[in-house]
This record gives structure tokens, C-alpha cells and sequence, in this order.
């Protein structure tokens, strides 16, 4: 098939496509990535030739050019570095600026080559109109096509991140540079040698300062656009398809309906762990609700105009470009048209509230200039923002009573604020396009638009989400409880009794939390229950007061943040002012500080006094191992202590719109977190967890299933591309409760599920997109849109029984008793020795970690912190200084090691599988299972773990494709051995290399240290994984290991890591990672060359250092093949299908789960979580 043959087209080498048969317009026409960027860059270099004409800057055009082939000489990287020195600044930054173009052009290629595939049956397995087509064949009407859609909604959400390595002016040009395919074939070289002319004029094409949050909030404004005009494409192919496919129809099924949505609507965070401010809280969500609510409004507006503009001239075509700068046009003066009578009463109410938007806007705007340019102490600061809360809470007022005593049409507006305009407006629009304008499908069009914007976002550009921190949550709560005039009212009003606060007070530090959780479980409970009794008998916002007035501005809560709990309180009035501006999911707390039933007692307790927040989803968020394993319990627990009654509340809530009141039990599946600190064996254990919580969800929610969010994107690394995975778990745990139900004959033990409930809950798989995803263009979020509706749809028929079983659902693969036992065991050692290895200490005194020590010699921690541009400190605790790896969120420590040249997050342990494999082979494995016997492979087992897709996937696709990007030869130097480490001495060391009870153990060699023994052992496991994944292909696994290591030693000795014969040929897309680590060595070189110049003190400019680790990072983004390509990766594509409608469908995804107990064995009423992996 086509979708195959592309799989290996697009990564195959070519020697010199441009020289070949085919014309260089016709490659840039074409699907081959590898020649589109081989055009693109020799573009790219004869457009530098033009631009940098002067004699000096061309000196440096040349060495760029030639600096890849320099590379291939014994000292090519010092006679690089060398050269480089010796630059004047302006030939330095001409050198930088052509690397950073041609990684972006490298990067484009991808996207350019995916909007080339043609959008039909042959080229695309998930043809959204083939499927409607089917479905439509097999009877099925377009009422039930849309009532199936309505279940279909997946949400791609993406939040401003510090992968953000472009500014406002490069993000342009990068994003033309992507859209080449949508520019007429025959124009698009010229195109690119615009764009590449444009790339090397810009002042700035990498960010010059650190972002705010603020600034954030803007990147995610004009992704908001642009999701926004990606939904319009969509749904102008949906309404073109299902015309077609039910033309004769009497009723079309459409997405301009309140309940099928497309979720695209990106997130934007606006919490105090961002800024760490005092008083920034309540002024940057103040300035994301306005400046959310102002986008959505302006659009609307010039919708209305322009739908007039073309009632009133039939050949006129609608201008929206300005839409691109919604933000850039606060301020300036507008002029308010004259619209024919029947869209009068919606356009004037749409400019007025827009009008006033502005102004609160630029006032806002105003006040966090204040705030961010002061400089004064402490004290000083507070009072300067004391002296300006009097214009925050008229700007407050001003925004919060937007909608009172508004009139549209004559009619004045409900009491329910933004969400009875919202509805009005609605009804008005669906009246006009519906029954006025049947002679204008240009007017129609646009109307179309407006209503499919109120009903995906609502009056919301961006959805924001809050972030809680749970020490916060706690030192409120101990203020409130220290608060006399609260425990008067209390103990007089019989809610808490004096002795309660007696066993407080006793408590080590007079802290509710330093009580037992039952204790401190039954005193919350009953201030939540109390309080809210009391409403009902007229004692209002008792509870509110008393939170504020325990935790004033001002009072310093001795975590770092100035008035971080009172500013955390005036969020929660934001959030309790306008719900339906927040994500209904976004209330996150760190799973490691939960209570353990859930959201916190806190949390809990907190929200409770602001109305609308319980309408708001808890996701704990399992950072770290022991979180991650303790996750399926925690859904089970919160659901227990009150979660059923939270959903039924939410179910009946008038507050809360219909999309949002389906919960489900929320849990959030952080890949990146997880990733960092247990490496890739913590796949299988979110896997297997996600499972239990979707059988947990199935059991106790009577159908209602688990509200999973899965992080990480693009990134394939750090779990990246896991959104499709857990769809699949999701649909064939319900597909195999189905055959279950069907196969109880017992009334009595018959669990009754509601499909129509639990297909609701289906929208609510959550996927982020951070950091690159902020580069999307509209007409690649059309695609992959479009593709996700096709699988969804077909996944839901499949359980309706239009399609054949297997066609869309994944089928679980049944292993072999012995390899499903030496799975379970090896991925337990590969969490637990990745694990030991990260937090080994050189001796059992200094505690100081030897990776952490590694780090600092092999990485550029200045640099790698000039690449980090988010508002977030990189690390936690941050205070300025250079934090160690281990302390770094997950994408510095990502950035970090992506410096240090070995990518080991990716990949580590993955050789000490191999190697087990290897061992259980020739039984020689020490390890025992539950039962005391040997674990041991025979010659099938073998033969079925190479053929399954799942351990294909997850333990070599993934992990070699960041093995592949490793450089061990490179970071060699940075070791100053005395005596060179070569292959055969690299492997003696990292072999006889281990940690054990917390310390790092290495052979004692002269001039080997634990820093070059850890290298060294890294490097071992690496070798492991390369020879021993070529001896699986090859069938030589009866060759000793010590055979299988020497194999892959190269031929002059080195640690020149490649892969080579039939792992190539099983995972081809390894050539074109390797060819690009070799392309991104010059500018890694030039990062080595500014982190030694300012290790030694050199003065330089921060714009000079962010183009330099800009230029680098572009290199080592996660790419998005071969998983975050759907169209060009066949049935690498998770959940894609090979062919339309198989007879015996072989799907990546069919044998992708861990093969347990049959599913009658499985099926509870009240499923048992078995023990974590």
C-alpha cells in the first residue's frame, strides 16, 4: 500500500535527489522529506551567498557551508571552533543565523511533505469521507452519524512552553515555511527563497528576552487564531462531505451543534508558581480572562461585518486577515459600521462590549508593566501595590459586570451574564443563517463560522487553567485555622468543637496536617458541610471572609512568595466569576501532595467557599514513580470519598454548560515527569495503570470512565504520542467489557452499562501539545483533526457493530506465559536501575549525585538555560543560580541532556533489557518469578517479541530513535582523560559499572574517575541496545553476548555510535536521525564555544546567546516523525489502519497491551487493582 511504500520513502537517503529525474519544483510537489530538505537547504545556502555579499560576512557564509564536511576530518570540530573564534561578532552571528535556518528548514520539511499527500482513500487510511461512506452503506442515518460524532471529540490543547525558540516575527516565517504546500505548485521555490531572505533580515529571529507570563498568554492568543481558523477548514470539509455522502438526506448532519465539538482550543496558565510575584496573581488572570474574552468578541464582530460587507455585494470575498493582530489593534481608533437591520441588534451589543474590553484591557496592560518594572524591596513593593489595589478592583468590577444591563434587541439580557449572551446570541445567529440568507453561501459561510466559534470556545479565545501548589493550599488552611475570629464563629455555631482545636494546637507546629488523616478528613469535612448549611440559612460568604481575612495581602507565608495565599484566593474569585472561561479540567494539583483521595482536603475545602469552583475537575498529577503507581488506587479512592457525588452534582449544576458536566474520575498521565525520573520502563507502568483506571472507571462509575490527560505532545522521548495509545486502551476495554456483559447470563452479576453515558465521557481524552506545537499551522491542524474524527468515528461504529471487529479497535495480543513473566520483570528493573543510576551518590557521605556531576562537565548549563525561555524557572527553588540536572523541571532536564550529546532519557536501560533477553535466552537469568521458578525464553518467544508491535514500539522504535541522536564520540572530549577511552576500554569500565544501595560502584583504573566511569557505563548500555536489537534482526542470539558487544564495535576502535544493516532496514527513519545529529554539530559546537567563553568570564549579550542555543534546540526538538506524522508513517501511525477494511487486520496498535487475564476473569463489579508492574 501507498501509506506503507511512503514510510520508507520518506526517510530512505538520497545522494543527490536534486540531480535525479525529477525537477526541483516537483520534489517541493512530492512526499520525500529527505529531498525536500536537501532542496530547502541548497535554497537556503545560495540565498545566504546573495544576502551576505559583503567580503567579510561571506567568509562566514563559507564556513558554514563547509563545516559539515570539516566535521568528517580527525580534528574537524577544533579547526570548527577554532575558526569560529576567530570571527569578528558580526561574522559570528551570520554563522549562527544560517545554522538556526537551515534546522528550521529541516524541520518544515516534514510539515511540507504532509500537506503534499493527497486527502483520499488511496494516500489516506483514515478518509474521513470513505468512512462516513461505509457507515452510510451500512445503514446507518445521518441522525445517528451526528449523534456518533457528538462522541468523537478528543481535545489537542497547547500550552506556551519553553520550547518556544522563535520570536514573534520568526514564528511567521516559519509558519509560511511549513504552509509551502498550500503555495500553487510552480511558485513554491521561490517562496522559500523568500522566506530564508526574510529569516536572515530579522533583527531577532530567536526570542531576545525571557518570556513573562504575560507573553505567554499572547503566544497562546495567536494560537488560538489559528486553531480557530484550522476548525473553519474542518468544518467546511465535514459540511462538503456529509452534503455529498447525504445529499438526498433530509436532515445533514453538521458540527455547528452545542454538543459536537472539536477541541482545539488551546490553554494558557496564569498562576503564581509562574511569575512568583507578589500580587501578579491576580493580575495576569485577570489579563488572560480579558484578553480571552477580547479575542473571542472581536471576532464575532468582524464575522457580523463582513457577513454584511458581502449581503451587500455578491462578489465581494471576505477579509479576515487582520485577525492575525487582534492584539496589535487595542487601542488604536475603530470605526463602527452601519449593518443592515436584521444584524443590528447583535453587531451594536458585540462593539460595545468589545469596546469596553479594550479600555479594561490597556488598563489592565498598565498594571502589569507597574508591577513587573518595580524594583524596590520587599516592604516597599507591597506598599506600592497596595497603593493601586483601588484601580485592580474597578477593573475587576468593570470586567465582572460586562453583561448587566445589556439589551440585545430590544430585549434586556438575562441575569446569567456571559452565558445567557452567549445563548442569545446563538439562537439569533442560527435564526438568521437559517432563514435569511439561503440566497448567500458566502454569508451563510461566515455565519457557519461565528456559531461554530460560541459553540467549540464559548467567549473564549483560549481556555486558562490553574495550577495549584499544595503548600499554598496548606499555609492558607493554617491560617484559617489560627484565625480566632473563625474559631469563635465556628465553635458557637457548633461546626468544628473547641476539642478539635485543642488536638491542633497540640499537633507538632499547630498544624491541622501534622494530625492523622482520618482526624484531619472528619474536621474539613465538617467546616465544608458546616459553612454550607449555614448559606442556606442566610449567613453569606462567612466561610469566604474568613479565608481572606486570614490570609490578608501582605502576610508572607514564608515559602519565597510574597502574599502568594491571598493572591491564590483572588484567582478563585476569578475563576468563580466567569467558570466557563477555565478549562473544566484545570485544576491540577502535584499527586504526590494529595491526601490521597483525589484533590486535596484542602483544595477541597478552599473551592467550597467560592461559587462554581466544584464545578471545576481535580486532576492529580502523578509526578513522580511512586504517584505514578499509586494512580489507578487514587481514582478508585476519590471516587469512594465523595466522587460519585461529585459527579451527580455536576450532572444537575445550571451553572455548568452541558459539554463540561460529564467528569468521569479524573486522572492526568504525565509522560515527562514520570520519563525523568524512572526512563523508559515507565511506559509499561502507565499503560498498565491506565488500563486499571479505565476498568476502575467502568466498574464503579456505572460507565463513566476515567478522565485521562495525557502530556508530553511531540516529544516521542518523553512519551510523546501516547494520546492514540490510550484511546485504544480506552476502546477495547469497553469493547471487551461488551463481550463480557454479553457472555453473563446471571441478572444478579450483570453490570448494566449506558453506552450513551459513557461515550460522553470519551471527549474528555485530554492530549497536550507543549512548546513546538505552538508552530502549527492552521491547515495541519485541519489534518489532523479531520484524522482523529475518522478514528474516533469509526472506533464508535466498530462498537456498533458497523464495522468488523478488529477494523478500528485495537485487539489485545495474548504473549506467551513465559515472555508476558519477563516483561513484567524486566520493566520492573528497568524503572528501578534507571532510578538508582539517576539518584547514585559518589560515596555514602557527600550525597552528591555523580550524574549531577556528569551534567556539569558534559551538558552547558548556561546555555541550556538561554535555550529555556518560559516565565516558569527552569528548575524548582529557583534562585538564579545554576541548579544541578536533577533539579530541572522536565524540560530542562530534557534540554540538559539533550547538551550533554547521550539523550539517555530516552534510552537508558533499554540495553539492560537487551541484555536480560539475551540471558533468559540461554537461561541464565537470576531472577525468579512469584513462584520461585527460573524466568526463561525459548525460540518462539524470541520470534514473538520481534513480531509484536507493541515491544516494537515501546522498547525499540521509541528508544533507539533517541539512542540513534546520542554522540558519545563527541562529549568524549570534554573528559580530559589523560589515556583515551576507546570502544573496547569504554565497555570494560560501564560493564563492571553499577549503583547499589544508593552509591555509584566503578573499577578503580588510573585517570578513570566516577564522572568518566559513568560516561562510560552509559555508553555500555547504549552498545547493548544497538548490538543486541542486530543480533534479535539478524538471528544470532546464540552468539555469546560478549560476541553480540563486539560486533558493533566500529572498525577504528571509537565510540562512534551508529546503527547500521538490519536495524536500518527495520527502522529506516534511523538514517535521517543520525544524518541530522550530524547536521546539528556545528551548532553545538558554537554553544561549547560561548558556554567556555563565559565560564571564563567573557562579557556578551543575551541576544547573542539566544540565537546561538536557539540555533541548536531547532536541531533537537522532538521531531515529528515517525510519530507525530500521520499521514506519512503507514502503520507506524498509532491507531492507523493499513488498509480500509482488512479481513485480518495487523494494526501497531493490535497487540499493543499487556496481555493479562481473560476478560471474564477481569470483570468486577467493583474491579481489584492488581499490584503495579
Amino acid at each position: 500500500m501507498l501509506a506503507q511504500k511512503l514510510r520508507y520513502a520518506v526517510q530512505a537517503p538520497m545522494p543527490d535527489p536534486i540531480s535525479g529525474h525529477e525537477s526541483t519544483e516537483e520534489i517541493l510537489d512530492g512526499y520525500d522529506v529527505h529531498a525536500i530538505e536537501e532542496v530547502l537547504v541548497k535554497a537556503l545556502r545560495e540565498e545566504a551567498e546573495g544576502f551576505y555579499s559583503d567580503p567579510e560576512a561571506a567568509v562566514a557564509v563559507k564556513a558554514s557551508r563547509e563545516s559539515v564536511s570539516v566535521l568528517n576530518l580527525q580534528d574537524g570540530a577544533d579547526q570548527i571552533t577554532k575558526q569560529f573564534d576567530a570571527f569578528a561578532p558580526g561574522q559570528k552571528k551570520v554563522f549562527t543565523r544560517i545554522n538556526f535556518t537551515k534546522g528550521l528548514a529541516m524541520q518544515a520539511a516534514v510539515h511540507i511533505a504532509e500537506g503534499n499527500v493527497p486527502d483520499d482513500r488511496a494516500h489516506n487510511p483514515l478518509h474521513y469521507e470513505t468512512i462516513m461512506t461505509s457507515l452510510h452503506e451500512a445503514g446507518c442515518s445521518a441522525e445517528k452519524i451526528e449523534e456518533m460524532a457528538d462522541h468523537t471529540t478528543q481535545a489537542n490543547i497547547a500550552t506556551a512552553h519553553p520550547t518556544g525558540y522563535l520570536s514573534d516575527e520568526g514564528t511567521d516565517l516559519f509558519l509560511q515555511l511549513q504552509d509551502l504546500s498550500q503555495v500553487p505548485k510552480g511558485e513554491r521555490l521561490s517562496a522559500a527563497r523568500g522566506i530564508f531572505r526574510k529569516m536572515f533580515s530579522l533583527e531577532h529571529l530567536a526570542p531576545n528576552v525571557k518570556f513573562t507570563s504575560v507573553d505567554e498568554t499572547k503566544m497562546v492568543f495567536k494560537y488560538g487564531i489559528r486553531a480557530m481558523r484550522g476548525r473553519w477548514e474542518v468544518n467546511g470539509k465535514f459540511d462538503q462531505i456529509s452534503a455529498k455522502v447525504y445529499g438526498a438526506d433530509h436532515y445533514l448532519p453538521t458540527m455547528i451543534n452545542s454538543k459536537v465539538r472539536l477541541d482545539h482550543t488551546p490553554r494558557a496558565w496564569q498562576t503564581s508558581d509562574i511569575d512568583g510575584r507578589a500580587n501578579a496573581e491576580r493580575w495576569t488572570s485577570l489579563y488572560g480572562l480579558v484578553t480571552s474574552m477580547y479575542g473571542s468578541i472581536s471576532v464575532l464582530t468582524r464575522l457580523v461585518e463582513e457577513t454584511d460587507k458581502v449581503l451587500g455585494d455578491q462578489t465581494a470575498k471576505p477579509e479576515l486577515s487582520d485577525l492575525d493582530n487582534l492584539l496589535d489593534q487595542i487601542g488604536q481608533p475603530r470605526h463602527k459600521r452601519q449593518v443592515r437591520p436584521e444584524l443590528k441588534g447583535s453587531y451594536d451589543l458585540l462593539w460595545e462590549i468589545r469596546e469596553e474590553l479594550a479600555e479594561i484591557h490597556v488598563g489592565v496592560e498598565r498594571g502589569l508593566q507597574e508591577i513587573s518594572t518595580t524594583g524596590l524591596e520587599a516592604k516597599q513593593r507591597q506598599e506600592e501595590f497596595e497603593s493601586r489595589l483601588k484601580e485592580f478592583d474597578v477593573l475587576r468590577e468593570r470586567f465582572g459586570s460586562i453583561f448587566n444591563n445589556r439589551r440585545f434587541n430590544n430585549r434586556k439580557l438575562k441575569q446569567n451574564g456571559g452565558y445567557s449572551f452567549q445563548e442569545e446570541l446563538i439562537d439569533n445567529l442560527n435564526y438568521l443563517r437559517n432563514n435569511n440568507f439561503h440566497g448567500n453561501d458566502t454569508a451563510r459561510d461566515l455565519l457557519g463560522r461565528a456559531l461554530l466559534n460560541l459553540h467549540h470556545d464559548g467567549l473564549s479565545i483560549f481556555k486558562s487553567q490553574m495550577r495549584t501548589n499544595y503548600e499554598v493550599d496548606k499555609a492558607i488552611v493554617d491560617n484559617l485555622m489560627w484565625h480566632e475570629p473563625f474559631r469563635k464563629f465556628a465553635v458557637e455555631h457548633k461546626i468544628v468543637a473547641q476539642e478539635d482545636f485543642g488536638f491542633i494546637d497540640a499537633s507538632e507546629g499547630g498544624s491541622i496536617h501534622n494530625l492523622g488523616y482520618e482526624t484531619r478528613f472528619r474536621i474539613l469535612s465538617s467546616i465544608k458541610q458546616g459553612f454550607a448549611n449555614l448559606e442556606h440559612q442566610g449567613y453569606k460568604n462567612r466561610l469566604h471572609n474568613f479565608l481572606l481575612e486570614s490570609n490578608p495581602l501582605g502576610f508572607n507565608n514564608g515559602l519565597g512568595y510574597p502574599d502568594q495565599n491571598h493572591e491564590r484566593l483572588q484567582h478563585c474569585e476569578h475563576m468563580s466569576m466567569y467558570p466557563f472561561m477555565y478549562d473544566q479540567r484545570a485544576i491540577i494539583a502535584d499527586a504526590n501532595d494529595v491526601d490521597g483521595d483525589g484533590p486535596s482536603l484542602c483544595q477541597d475545602l478552599i473551592f467550597s467557599a467560592f461559587p462554581h469552583m466544584e464545578g471545576f475537575i481535580h486532576m492529580p498529577l502523578p509526578e513522580t514513580l511512586d504517584s505514578l503507581r499509586a494512580s489507578a488506587d487514587r481514582v478508585r479512592t476519590h471516587y469512594m470519598h465523595g466522587g460519585r457525588n461529585k459527579i451527580n452534582w455536576r450532572l444537575n449544576a445550571p451553572t455548568i454548560p452541558d459539554e463540561f458536566k460529564t467528569s468521569g474520575i479524573a486522572a492526568k498521565i504525565s509522560g515527562s515527569d514520570n520519563t525523568k525520573e524512572g526512563g523508559p520502563g515507565t511506559r509499561e507502568l502507565i499503560y498498565r495503570q491506565v488500563i486499571k483506571m479505565f476498568r476502575a472507571g467502568m466498574g464503579l462509575a456505572n460507565a463513566i470512565p476515567v478522565n485521562v490527560q495525557s502530556g508530553s505532545g511531540d516529544a516521542i522521548a518523553r512519551n510523546g504520542g501516547d494520546e492514540d495509545i490510550i484511546l485504544g486502551l480506552l476502546f477495547q476495554v469497553v469493547q471487551e467489557t461488551q463481550d463480557a456483559q454479553a457472555s453473563i447470563t446471571d441478572p444478579q452479576k450483570k453490570l448494566v452499562i449506558d453506552w450513551d453515558e459513557f461515550k460522553t465521557g470519551i471527549k474528555y481524552l485530554m492530549v497536550t501539545r507543549q512548546g513546538q506545537a505552538m508552530y502549527r499551522t492552521p491547515s495541519s491542524m485541519a489534518r489532523e483533526e479531520m484524522d482523529r474524527k475518522a478514528q474516533l468515528l469509526g472506533m464508535l461504529a466498530e462498537l456498533e457493530g458497523v464495522f468488523k471487529r478488529g477494523s478500528f479497535i485495537p485487539q489485545r495480543e495474548e504473549f506467551s506465559p513465559n515472555l508476558e513473566i519477563f516483561l513484567k520483570y524486566a520493566a520492573n528493573k528497568m524503572v528501578r536501575r534507571y532510578y538508582e543510576m539517576r539518584e547514585a551518590t559518589t560515596d555514602t557521605k557527600s550525597g552528591e549525585a555523580v550524574l549531577d556531576k556528569l551534567g556539569l562537565i558534559l551538558s552547558n548549563p548556561l546555555m541550556a538555560d538561554m535555550a529555556n525561555n518560559a516565565s516558569r524557572p527552569p528548575a524548582k527553588n529557583h534562585d538564579g543560580k545554576i541548579k544541578s540536572l536533577r533539579q530541572q523541571r522536565a524540560i530542562g532536564s530534557n534540554i540538559w541532556i539533550a547538551l550533554m550529546m547521550t539523550h539517555h532519557d530516552g534510552w537508558y536501560t533499554v540495553g539492560h533489557f537487551m541484555e536480560d533477553i539475551h540471558k533468559a535466552y540461554h537461561k541464565e537469568l537470576q531472577d525468579l518469578d512469584d513462584e520461585g521458578n527460573p524466568i526463561q525464553l525459548e525460540k518462539k518467544d524470541l520470534e514473538q517479541l520481534m513480531s509484536s508491535s507493541r515491544i516494537d514500539y515501546n522498547f525499540f522504535a521509541r528508544s533507539l530513535t533517541e539512542a540513534a541522536r546520542a554522540d558519545f564520540e563527541h562529549r568524549l572530549r570534554r573528559l580530559n582523560l589523560d589515556q583515551p577511552l576507546n570502544f573496547d576500554r569504554a565497555v570494560a569500565i560501564g560493564s563492571r559499572s553499577y549503583a547499589k544501595d544508593g552509591v555509584f560502584h566503578y573499577p578503580h583504573q588510573e585517570g578513570i574517575g566516577q564522572t568518566q566511569a559513568y560516561f562510560a557505563h552509559l555508553f555500555y548500555d547504549h552498545t547493548k541496545a544497538r548490538a543486541t536489537a542486530e543480533a534479535l534482526l539478524s538471528n544470532r542470539m546464540d552468539d555469546t553476548f560478549k560476541d553480540i558487544i563486539q560486533s558493533a564495535k566500529p572498525a577504528d576502535g571509537s565510540l562512534r555510535t551508529e546503527f547500521n544493516g538490519e536495524s536500518m532496514k527495520r527502522w529506516p527513519w534511523l538514517e535521517n536521525i543520525q544524518r541530522q545529529k550530524w547536521e546539528a554539530r556545528p551548532a553545538l559546537l558554537v554553544c561549547d564555544y560561548y558556554e567556555e567563553q563565559k565560564k571564563k568570564g567573557a562579557s556578551m549579550d543575551e541576544d547573542t546567546l539566544r540565537e546561538a542555543s536557539a540555533a541548536w534546540r531547532v536541531f533537537n526538538v522532538p521531531h515529528r516523525f515517525p510519530f507525530g506524522t500521520r499521514r506519512l508513517q503507514g502503520t507506524l501511525s498509532l491507531g492507523r489502519r493499513t488498509e480500509l477494511l482488512p479481513e485480518n487486520p495487523r494494526d501497531i496498535l493490535a497487540s499493543f497491551f499487556p496481555s493479562e487475564p481473560s476478560v471474564e476473569k477481569r470483570l468486577h463489579l467493583v474491579p481489584s487493582l492488581d499490584e503495579p508492574v
